[in-house]
């Protein structure tokens, strides 16, 4: 067993292909998830306060980069990079289906650029756009692709605060695309060639897709917001909420109808509420034959957590063969190149150290054994003519060795008072007004502190930790949201970890 861990460890060190998560992000909470193996994952997730993300977008972004550390700290510590497939919420991305004809592969590619420009919802040069092949036809001449398109300002803001928070963003895309790809890998129900109607409802509202051939063919988001605002300041109702599914239920299907020809027929739903509800309405309805998503590999695992589970999936995909879409700068093949490169470095760096140290603890144990000689060598002559009281010596030699001994550790009592000092100092200077410090624990070994305290309120202690990390000694410091805990009505204690530089 012991053996296997090893192996295993050599192995992580040594390989220049590193894990990608999965990593949804929405106006409520951070969600991380990975695949480790058949029937284990690795999970990390946070709640976010209100007035960070709003209508999907970031609009606090220094507690988003707060939140998303202290997120990273449960998965890898800091600053050990991690990369992940991200998700973004569904009000930010457009999708439409398109076709072009079969020609050469250049033609090809311009003329797929040409139809994205021309449905895009907003100014080009302000988007973030791909596609995807939903379905090659030979005998009808073209192909069927899945053109999706998100602001460019957004996705480059939720980049930049993951690159803060050393995350390394391999692809972006959206819950629809994710989803789909679990249906198809993960659920043994949905036949590649029949077409489904998928209902996914969270906190933020519902999305209602078609998957056709097993891959997403449209995606129609609608916010609870937007609900809320069609009541007109009255309370809603269970019945406006089965009204509202009901309606959009029926504009999906109408639009597969008008686009094909045709009824679909069969349905998946992925819901943590109103399951019951919405399986009677699909059924009586509209005639749909409806099933719940489940992961058998996963009995345990939310639906909250599929759209994450779908973009671990893809994390797991060889990165030179990713072909689904990403809504970022670069596309997934380029930032696979650019990944593999840093891989590739961090490999030979990995190697290099470790010939290093072999060679220096070669060395050491070399010359540790030479020494040893050397010295013997020099004993033996001296023994054998040596003619002194030795009972004397030993005495005076350990008289000498305890004189040291004190004189060192007065020394070093007096090193280690003038070396706290500033650094006490400047944490009682950065307290200001809202904060008082109840404990610090010092470790000089470590170079770390742990200091505990109470503020007026969250944003004190946040404030509080922001003037630490500037103190000029202070390496890195960390205050996790879940180490902040409300006492009373205007008080919180907290809990803050530091990393010094030197003393």
């Amino acid at each position: 067993m012991i053996f296997t861990r090893l192996s295993e460890k050599i192995r992580s060190l040594l390989s220049s292909r590193p894990r990608i998560g999965g990593l949804e992000i929405s106006h409520a909470s951070l969600k991380y998830i990975t695949i480790k193996g058949s029937k284990s994952i690795q999970q990390a997730s946070l709640k976010l306060p209100p007035g960070i993300i709003e209508a999907g977008k970031p609009v606090n972004p220094e507690q988003l980069v707060a939140a998303l550390k202290s997120l990273h700290g449960q998965i890898a510590p800091m600053p050990v990079p991690v990369s992940v497939v991200l998700v973004i919420p569904s009000s930010l991305v457009y999708v439409q289906a398109f076709s072009v004809p079969i020609m050469p592969e250049k033609e090809q590619r311009e003329a797929i650029d040409l139809n994205l420009q021309m449905i895009s919802p907003g100014k080009v040069e302000e988007s973030y756009y791909d596609w995807q092949e939903i379905k090659k036809n030979d005998s009808a001449g073209h192909v069927d692709l899945l053109g999706a398109f998100t602001s460019a300002s957004v996705v480059d803001a939720y980049v930049a605060a993951l690159a803060s928070a050393s995350f390394n963003v391999v692809s972006v895309e959206f819950p629809g695309l994710s989803l789909s790809r679990l249906v198809k890998e993960r659920w043994q129900g949905a036949p590649a060639q029949q077409q489904h109607l998928l209902i996914y409802i969270n906190s933020e509202g519902l999305l209602v897709s078609i998957l056709k051939n097993a891959n997403l063919y449209f995606a129609h988001f609608t916010s609870w917001t937007e609900v809320i605002a069609t009541a007109q300041e009255r309370e809603i109702t269970f019945s406006d909420i089965k009204e509202f599914v009901t309606q959009e239920i029926q504009r999906v299907l109408t639009f597969y109808l008008g686009r094909t020809g045709h009824n679909l027929t069969n349905a998946i739903l992925i819901s943590p509420m109103f399951n019951y509800e919405i399986v009677d309405i699909a059924e009586k309805k509209f005639s749909l034959s409806m099933k719940n998503l489940t992961i058998s590999e996963l009995p345990g695992l939310s639906p909250n957590w599929f759209p994450g589970l779908g973009a671990a999936l893809r994390g797991l995909i060889v990165r030179s063969k990713d072909t689904f879409l990403s809504l970022s700068q670069i596309s997934a093949k380029t930032e696979y190149y650019q990944e593999r490169a840093l891989s590739l470095i961090a490999l030979c760096r990995n190697i290099v150290i470790g010939a290093l140290i072999f060679v220096f603890v070669s060395y050491l144990t070399v010359d540790g054994i030479f020494y040893r000689n050397e010295e013997t060598n020099k004993l033996r002559p001296m023994a054998l003519t040596a003619n002194i009281n030795t009972t004397e010596v030993q005495q005076l030699r350990s008289e000498a060795e305890a004189f040291n001994q004190l004189t060192a550790l007065t020394q070093n009592a007096k090193s280690a008072e003038a070396s706290w000092y500033p650094v006490f100092d400047a944490l009682r200077k950065a307290t200001g007004t809202s904060v008082t410090l109840t404990r610090i624990f010092a470790d000089r070994n470590n170079l770390s502190l742990i200091i505990t305290g109470t503020a007026t309120n969250e944003l004190a202690a946040i404030n509080f930790k922001g003037r630490v990390e500037r103190i000029a000694n202070i390496k890195s410091a960390s205050l996790p949201l879940s180490q902040i805990k409300t006492e009373g009505e205007n008080a919180v204690s907290f809990s803050l970890s530091a990393i010094l530089s030197s003393l």
